[in-house]
């Protein structure tokens, strides 16, 4: 034990003491995530990367339609006005509808009547988009016409906010013309199974047609009075537009810092574990094998080392980003399970490396280019919830996910209940590729 400690001592000396390894380690991350959220314009300011109570105005022109044979005007415009606004407070009455709550949680409607005004606010940056219904939409739904005449003014410097009320605008136009195909398909069937029906309990000519007209009629009444309920259940779950379910918003600092500390801890990782590569090249450790030390216990104080630096490196990140009053979370027992985790996740992937590379030139090569597409891949520069489904299901397969969306769901809140999974996953990680690295790395020593 003494000797697998003098082991470590000797590493964390090596390591601390280097400045350039210091800068790496601390300065650099920092810096860069600090540099990503200024471009972001959302750094202790109200930058666009919030994902929660998007300002959002509609003006519905929307004169509405009367259905033949029906007394009440059908108004497919007001009724994503009433849907969206009426939406509002759901959370706080405890309604239990997932799409009111959807709306409550994401949006922060108006409804306006002066056009221009609005626009000038788009433009202003005091809305994220405007919403236009023009006169005839609801006449153009109900005539089967193209539904998707709906106008969205938006903001270009909201990309991501913007998209996500026009996902939600074109959920809902799209929703409206399902239903309109489907009355028209459906209807003419009816018709002829009624008729086929009729026809066949014996009625007359006369009493057919009336029965006839009198079932259609009530199946016609029954789907005009849906038509709303059907559209408005189908629109949030025709398209997804991409926001984690159960987060109130998204601090682009509680996302970057993590993964970009995350990303660097990767790297001084795999350096750490490439030292024992660099040792056997420079005889250092075939001197150390000469002494009555085993292997292993060599191999177990490197891997150690790499360990301890990953838990100090993110300790001191963690505790430097709260100087500028970044928020990590205040559940601190969760927190130091995660720093832990990660730290060995980090541990087995930089062994991993090492014992698959070889030799230091090759990690340093091509293990570099594994780290970064691993980073990228992980959501190091762009937030996982933007990618599409199948680089999504990617992402998840990389300890960068793992580690930040963790560290993520901390920093809003969430408890070490909410990130048990992620802790699972990385320990899994962490277990299968240390033992991977170090195999490979006794195996290449002996030989």
């Amino acid at each position: 034990m003494r000797k697998l400690l003098n082991i470590l001592r000797k590493d964390l000396y090596i390591r601390f003491t280097d400045v350039t390894a210091l800068l790496y380690m601390f300065v650099t991350p920092m810096a860069v995530s600090l540099l990503m959220a200024l471009a972001f314009g959302s750094f202790l300011g109200d930058g666009d990367i919030q994902i929660s109570e998007i300002p959002v105005a509609v003006i519905n022109y929307d004169e509405g339609v009367v259905f033949a044979g029906a007394t009440e005007q059908a108004n497919y415009g007001q009724q994503f006005v009433d849907m969206l606004i009426g939406s509002q407070g759901a959370a706080e009455r405890g309604e239990d509808d997932e799409m009111a709550l959807f709306f409550d949680r994401m949006f922060d409607p108006r409804q306006v009547d002066d056009e221009e005004s609005a626009r000038r606010m788009v433009e202003d940056g005091d809305l994220v988009a405007l919403i236009v219904f023009p006169e005839d939409f609801s006449a153009r739904v109900v005539s089967g016409e193209d539904a998707g005449v709906i106008e969205v003014y938006r903001s270009r410097g909201s990309d991501i906010s913007a998209s996500i009320v026009v996902s939600v605008v074109k959920g809902y136009a799209n929703a409206l013309s399902a239903v309109t195909i489907t009355m028209d398909t459906a209807i003419p069937r009816i018709v002829e199974a009624v008729i086929r029906q009729n026809a066949a309990e014996g009625d007359d000519p006369f009493g057919l047609f009336f029965r006839t007209y009198q079932e259609v009629w009530t199946v016609i009444q029954g789907l005009v009075s849906r038509i709303g309920e059907i559209a408005t259940a189908s629109a949030i779950r025709i398209e997804d537009v991409g926001v984690s379910r159960g987060r109130p918003g998204f601090d682009p600092m509680a996302f970057l810092l993590p993964a970009m500390a995350i990303f660097f801890l990767m790297f001084s990782s795999t350096s750490g574990a490439n030292s024992i590569l660099e040792e056997r090249n420079s005889w250092t450790l075939q001197r150390m094998m000469t002494t009555p030390t085993p292997l292993s216990s060599i191999l177990a104080g490197k891997m150690l080392s790499v360990f301890a630096t990953g838990v100090i490196q993110m300790a001191i990140l963690i505790g430097a980003s709260t100087l500028f009053g970044l928020k990590w979370g205040g559940n601190v027992v969760a927190m130091a399970v995660m720093v832990l985790t990660v730290s060995a996740a980090a541990g087995g992937l930089g062994a991993a490396i090492a014992g698959v590379a070889g030799s230091p030139e090759r990690v340093d090569s091509y293990g570099s280019a594994f780290l970064i597409i691993l980073g990228m891949l992980g959501g190091t520069f762009t937030p996982p919830q933007l990618f599409p489904d199948w680089l999504q299901a990617l992402s998840k397969l990389t300890p960068n996910y793992w580690g930040a969306d963790a560290f993520s769901i901390l920093a809003h809140g969430g408890s070490l209940a909410d990130v048990t999974t992620h802790v699972a996953v990385l320990l899994v990680i962490a277990v299968v590729l240390f033992s991977l690295g170090t195999w490979l790395l006794d195996r290449r020593i002996r030989l």
